[in-house]
């Protein structure tokens, strides 16, 4: 019959230990190179909570679909819209 040791989960455990004090740093050591002098703050308006100022400039998020401007113009210029029927 095997018998476990205390050193036997010893190695593991260290080695856990030094991988999350790694990560920890490494962390820290981004966030501290970041370079914003704006933290930014989150502002509630409504029942909407909204990040104001930081770092992130509108050209750093993704694209989405772009939305028509003036949503009323195709149905001015005779186009239908897919999905609504004219009478």
């Amino acid at each position: 019959m095997a018998h476990m040791t205390r050193s036997g989960g010893t190695l593991p455990l260290v080695a856990a230990l030094a991988a999350a004090g790694a990560l920890t740093l490494t962390a820290v050591y981004t966030v501290v190179q970041t370079g914003c002098a704006d933290q930014g703050e989150i502002v509630q308006r409504g029942s909407v909570l909204e990040f104001v100022g930081g770092c992130v400039e509108h050209g750093d998020l993704p694209v989405g679909p772009q939305q028509p401007k003036n949503p009323g113009a195709d149905q001015a210029e005779g186009k239908q819209t897919p999905g609504k029927i004219r009478p």
